[in-house]
C-alpha cells in the first residue's frame, strides 16, 4: 500500500510538472502588434484587357470600348474568420468577425484590424466573404433586407451605369485564400507590421474580353461574382504606403509612418 501511494504521489507529481511546464511554454512564445489594412487599387492595377479590346479605369469609374461607363460610389463586403497562414500553412486567427469592409475608393490604406501575432514568416491570408447568419449582429439593411435566405447578401456595390444609378448586391459565399507577395515576417525587429490587401474594384463590373458588365442584367452576376473573388491581392506593407516592400529600408521606415498619423484606423472589431 505504501509503494501504491509513492507511485501515485510520483505520478500527480510528473503530471503538475508537465502542465507546468506546458504553461510555461505557450507562454514564452513572442508576438508583436500586427495589422492588416485594405486599399483599393488605382486605375494603374487594373485589369488587362485581351488582345483587340480596351477598357481605361480610374478612381472606381471604368469606361469600355462600347462606350458604356461605371461609376462606383460604394463598395461592401462581409467578411469573417481572417487568418494568417505561415510557411507549412499552420493558420493562425486574426479576426473571427463578421464585419462589414467599407472600402475607400481613393485608394487610402486603411487599417481594418490589429492584433498580437506569434513571431514567424507569414504567406498568406484567407477569409470568407459570407453573408449574414443566424446570431450575426450586422445591422446594415444593406446586408438583410428580411428574414429570408435570398434576402441576405455577402456584397454591396452602389453606384452608376450609363448615367443611371443601380444598386448591385452578391448573394454568393466564397473563400478567399490570398498569397502575400513578399511574404510578412514578423520578429522583435519592429514595433509592428502591416500586410496590405489590395482590391481591384475597377475589375468588378469589366469582363475577360474588357467588355463592362451590365449590373443590372441578372445574367451577369455570375461573372461579376467571379471578378469580385478575382480582384484581391495582398502583400508586405509594413510602412503603410500601398505599395509592396521590396527593401529594408521601406520596412525600417514603417515607425515613421506610425508616428505620422497619415493613415486613420476604421475598425472597431480589432482584437487589440
Amino acid at each position: 500500500m505504501k509503494k501504491l501511494k509513492t507511485l501515485v504521489i510520483l505520478l500527480v507529481s510528473v503530471a503538475v510538472f508537465s502542465a507546468c511546464n506546458g504553461l510555461t511554454g505557450s507562454s514564452s512564445v513572442k508576438t508583436a502588434k500586427t495589422q492588416l489594412s485594405v486599399q483599393t487599387a488605382s486605375a494603374s492595377s487594373s485589369v488587362t484587357p485581351v488582345a483587340g479590346t480596351s477598357s481605361n479605369s480610374t478612381g472606381g469609374t471604368t469606361t469600355s470600348t462600347s462606350g458604356s461607363t461605371i461609376k462606383i460610389d460604394t463598395a461592401k463586403v462581409l467578411i469573417k474568420k481572417v487568418e494568417f497562414h505561415n510557411q507549412i500553412e499552420d493558420s493562425t486567427e486574426f479576426e473571427a468577425g463578421p464585419f462589414i469592409l467599407d472600402l475607400n475608393m481613393d485608394t487610402t490604406v486603411t487599417q481594418i484590424g490589429i492584433s498580437n501575432m506569434p513571431h514567424g514568416t507569414y504567406t498568406s491570408v484567407s477569409f470568407e466573404i459570407h453573408k449574414p447568419e443566424p446570431g450575426n449582429a450586422i445591422t446594415d439593411s444593406d446586408f438583410v433586407a428580411g428574414p429570408k435566405e435570398d434576402q441576405k447578401y455577402s456584397v454591396v456595390v452602389k453606384g452608376f451605369y450609363n448615367g443611371k444609378h443601380f444598386v448591385f448586391k452578391s448573394q454568393r459565399s466564397a473563400e478567399e485564400h490570398i498569397k502575400l507577395n513578399p511574404p510578412l515576417i514578423v520578429s522583435d525587429t519592429l514595433s509592428s507590421y502591416n500586410a496590405t490587401i489590395q482590391v481591384n474594384v475597377n475589375s468588378w463590373f469589366t469582363g475577360r474580353n474588357g467588355s463592362t458588365l451590365d449590373p443590372t442584367n441578372p445574367q451577369n452576376a455570375e461573372m461579376i461574382d467571379r471578378a469580385i473573388q478575382r480582384s484581391f491581392r495582398g502583400f508586405k506593407d509594413n510602412n503603410e504606403d500601398g505599395h509592396e516592400d521590396s527593401s529594408k529600408t521601406e520596412s525600417e521606415n514603417h515607425d515613421k509612418g506610425n508616428q505620422s498619423g497619415k493613415h486613420k484606423d476604421e475598425n472597431s472589431n480589432g482584437n487589440g
